[in-house]
């Protein structure tokens, strides 16, 4: 069982002064996807996912509408194709879409963010990652160039 935080104060201030919040009611959607969905309402991840996910930018280049692509979940969807087509584990959750040549994944049975610069996915198998954090806060914390 993985232990699972809130987002840090750090990260909080940061999105407050840098980042809108979603609208309520796309709030109020996402929430319940991610409950319906089995994700941890003490994470770090529902709570910048329910309130935040948008399209934003930083290290790692962006960050797309992740549930949106989740709750389309069809042909049209990129976590749908890297799924089905791609064969890359559901536990997986990517935070980017398709324009990229890579992959960065949440690992939602661990909390763990990874990349894969290639988008090679043996290389995501064999867990030859050119980088991962160990929480989504870490991941957080780096991606928007937050001292520790």
């Amino acid at each position: 069982l993985i232990k699972t935080k809130m987002l840090t104060e750090k990260i909080l201030n940061y999105l407050e002064e840098n980042e809108g919040k979603l609208l309520p009611k796309i709030q109020e959607r996402n929430a319940k996807f991610l409950v319906e969905n089995g994700f941890d309402q003490k994470s770090s991840f529902f709570q910048f996912m329910s309130l935040y996910s948008d399209e934003m930018l930083g290290s790692e280049g962006h960050i797309s509408d992740v549930v949106g692509d989740l709750i389309d979940y069809s042909e049209t969807s990129y976590n749908y194709q890297i799924h089905i087509n791609g064969q890359i584990p559901t536990n997986y959750i990517s935070l980017t879409d398709n324009i990229t040549e890579l992959f960065l994944l949440y690992d939602k049975s661990t909390d763990k963010v990874v990349l894969v610069e290639d988008g090679n996915v043996n290389n995501l198998i064999n867990e030859k990652f050119d980088k991962n954090w160990n929480s989504f806060n870490d991941f957080l914390t780096d991606f928007f160039e937050l001292e520790e």
